[in-house]
């Protein structure tokens, strides 16, 4: 298996898509993403068969019951199965806060695994 380990900011949520969903007026819980972000991400995977394994602070709003949070991380979700980019696991949290170290957690379960990480 090949895991991506995908960061949101700065890599899909771009300045870019930042001023789209302003412009669009569009809610947060339904803000667009960097739909040239979402090209390469998308030629990436099918070029390397990779699966995309969450690692942003966005996937707290996973552990949260709030509908808003909800609808965030749905559309997040949402979108990039419709890109062919499905996520299909997260990092786990821990209390460091580190995500090297969150990433290298999620390896250790899945051993064997191939990686690239995609951060700003």
């Amino acid at each position: 298996m090949t895991a991506l380990f995908l960061d949101i900011d700065g890599v899909i949520c771009t300045t870019l898509s930042t001023h789209l969903s302003a412009l669009l007026r569009l809610p947060l819980e339904r803000q667009v993403f960097d739909p040239l972000a979402l090209f390469w991400l998308r030629r990436l995977v099918r070029r390397t068969r990779a699966e995309i394994v969450l690692c942003s602070s966005w996937r707290d709003a996973l552990e949260v019951d709030d509908p808003l949070c909800r609808a965030f991380i749905g559309n997040l979700y949402d979108c990039l199965a419709r890109n062919g980019t499905p996520i299909v696991d997260a990092a786990p949290r821990l209390p460091s806060g580190n995500k090297g170290e969150e990433i290298l957690a999620w390896l250790a379960g899945h051993p064997g695994t191939r990686y690239v990480i995609l951060d700003d």
